[in-house]
């Protein structure tokens, strides 16, 4: 302390001046759930998507760069796999030496800093997920994945040090901080692949411990990679919650968070408590939106880096000038892969004699989903054991494609004629393998109040209510064969968009049959499903204890691909709505999607290119 001694002999403070603070700003740039997607094609539908793909994407982060030098680029997971070009990268033997994974390639030449795991990074199972990871030059971390006896399966937190640019050019150092972390359902969604191999635990427990271990050695910023969606519930709710990024965001330490899993669209600062804050950002999937975050930094000489401000922000590649440009390099790797793909999804596996749509999925029963559902039972079937015979078979299957948060393109539309292997992974996208289990009556009902929640409620006398619940998305919808209901929009949802039970005594579904008699609550069923639903995907209501019968593995895609096809005439009646009186809902479909009867009134295009549709209820 600087002192002076003044005439009268006390002790004076001499004003010291204030030591100049700088100030810097550090930018994040986050992608998210790309799914192999290198260029804005879909491969299993063979046609464009003008809105996707990395080498679009690619562009963005370029000029986001040059915007602000030194800019930090990380992914959340789902980058190596959930893609038809990762899918025939595994059915030809997977990744390797000679043969290095595509996506590993553009994103070393997009200089990622770092990348989180996602469940679907296991997909294919560790040999391929390891053998693409080889060729990396960026670090991978994941704080909640491990193995059976405690130790990491992977770096559970990094520093990366950096520099960082004042206004007037000066570069300073500063160190990064990142973890990363998981859905905890995944060891069960892929159990067939991690089962004694890999175990995940709970997202928050484990962000938190690397969190103040990051801050402890050293970090300014600390980042959270968090495959991992947003949802409304309080920080406290749920140790094994699938989608936590606002609980994550809640932490202390905590600067930033780049959530991913869920493919909404999001950007926030979060605030919490004490006026701390970190910025929060969800972008899309597929390459669709780039995220970016900005933080204010200021320091003192000689002290640590703090944050002052944030903000954060989408930027799409599909403007309302038209899509981006194409990275040339992103596309030179990508265009010759799909364009071998492109002749190997063309190989013709069997013959339709209708449209395979899926325009009306979420309104009507339809042809496409009977399909899948047929190939699924026939599975089952051929291999239950005998000591259920008798037992009805019923398949459950939701549409995988209906528009949504995928967009206009987001439609499953396979004309009469040859099904290709392309139309299998076009009606499923995804490596799950059909299972089974048995289930009562009750069970039964509860698995479909469960998909009924998809739907906003509608009153008597409404006037072009929304009809779906835009925080669930289509492919939680699942529509049970087999039997027949009606589903009262009129009545509330007995679980809210996580899939929590939001009121127990909620019921929509009526009149439920078998072969026209009421299904009553000991009726027994084979109920068969995904590999997912099984994990908890969803949050489908299994019974307890569960019971999954033995099957020889079989992927629903694969089983798609060994069909017969599809057969002619009518869909079997299934489902409907229950009529309301006076009320009408709107929806979204595809720009090209036709109205099925009158009872569903066209309306034109929406901004967003979807066509919308009135149902008369």
């Amino acid at each position: 302390m600087d002192t002076d001694l003044g005439s009268t002999g006390a002790m004076q403070r001499r004003p010291r001046p204030a030591a100049a603070a700088t100030e810097a700003t550090l930018r994040i740039l986050a992608t998210t759930d790309l799914h192999a997607q290198m260029l804005p094609v879909l491969p299993y539908a063979d046609r464009t998507a003008s809105g996707v793909g990395l080498s679009r994407l690619a562009v963005l982060i370029a000029e986001a760069r040059r915007e602000m030098p030194g800019a930090l680029l990380f992914d959340n997971g789902d980058f190596l796999t959930g893609g038809a070009l990762a899918d025939d990268l595994a059915a030809r033997g997977g990744p390797g030496p000679d043969r290095p994974h595509p996506m590993v390639l553009a994103m070393n030449h997009l200089a990622y800093d770092a990348v989180g795991l996602g469940n679907h990074e296991f997909s294919h199972g560790l040999p391929y997920l390891d053998d693409s990871l080889a060729a990396a030059c960026f670090p991978v971390v994941s704080a909640n994945v491990r193995r059976p006896d405690g130790r990491p399966a992977y770096a559970t937190r990094l520093l990366l040090h950096r520099q960082v640019a004042d206004a007037a050019g000066g570069l300073h150092p500063l160190v990064v901080g990142v973890t990363a972390a998981l859905p905890p359902q995944t060891a069960a969604w892929e159990r067939d692949h991690l089962a004694g191999r890999i175990v995940t635990g709970a997202i928050l427990a484990a962000v938190r411990a690397e969190v103040r271990a990051l801050r402890r050695e050293g970090a300014d910023v600390v980042v959270v990679l968090a495959h991992s969606g947003v949802d409304a519930q309080p920080p406290g709710r749920g140790r094994l919650r699938e989608n936590a990024a606002h609980a994550v965001a809640a932490l202390a330490g905590v600067d930033a968070v780049i959530a991913g899993h869920t493919h909404d669209l999001f950007s926030t600062v979060a605030e919490r408590g004490r006026g701390g804050a970190a910025a929060l950002v969800l972008p899309g999937a597929l390459g669709s939106h780039l995220g970016v975050i900005d933080l204010r930094l200021g320091r003192r000489p000689g002290g640590r880096w703090r944050v002052l401000g944030r903000a954060a922000a989408l930027r799409p590649v599909m403007t309302a000038d038209g899509p981006v440009a194409e990275d040339a390099a992103i596309a030179a790797i990508g265009r010759p892969l799909h364009a071998e793909l492109r002749q190997r999804l063309d190989r013709v596996v069997g013959h339709t004699p209708v449209q395979l749509d899926t325009h009306f999925a979420l309104v009507r029963d339809c042809a496409a989903l009977h399909f899948v559902g047929r190939a699924m039972q026939a599975h089952v079937k051929a291999h239950l054991d005998p000591a259920l015979d008798g037992l009805p078979v019923l398949p459950a299957i939701a549409p995988a494609r209906s528009g949504g948060r995928g967009g206009p393109d987001n439609f499953t539309c396979i004309p009469p004629g040859p099904l290709k292997l392309r139309h299998a992974g076009d009606l499923f996208p995804f490596p799950d393998r059909i299972v089974a289990l048995e289930l009562r009556g009750d069970g039964l009902r509860a698995w479909l109040e469960r998909s009924a929640s998809i739907f906003a409620r509608v009153m008597p006398g409404a006037r072009d209510a929304p009809l779906v619940n835009s925080q669930i998305p289509g492919f939680t919808f699942d529509v049970v064969l087999g039997v027949s209901y009606r589903i009262d929009l009129s009545a509330p949802a007995r679980h809210d968009a996580t899939g929590a039970v939001a009121d127990p005594a909620a019921c929509r579904i009526r009149d439920l049959c078998h072969q026209g008699r009421p299904v009553a609550a000991d009726d027994r069923f084979v109920l068969v499903t995904s590999s997912h639903r099984l994990g908890g995907g969803g949050r489908f209501p299994l019974p307890h204890p569960l019971r999954e019968l033995p099957l020889p593995p079989l992927g629903l895609r694969d089983a798609l691909a060994r069909a017969d096809g599809p057969a002619d005439g009518p869909v079997p009646p299934g489902w409907s709505f229950l009529p309301i009186p006076g009320a009408t809902a709107l929806f979204d479909s595809a720009p090209q999607a036709v109205a099925p009867d009158t009872a569903i009134e066209p309306l034109g295009l929406t901004p967003a290119g979807f066509q919308r549709f009135r149902l008369h209820l």
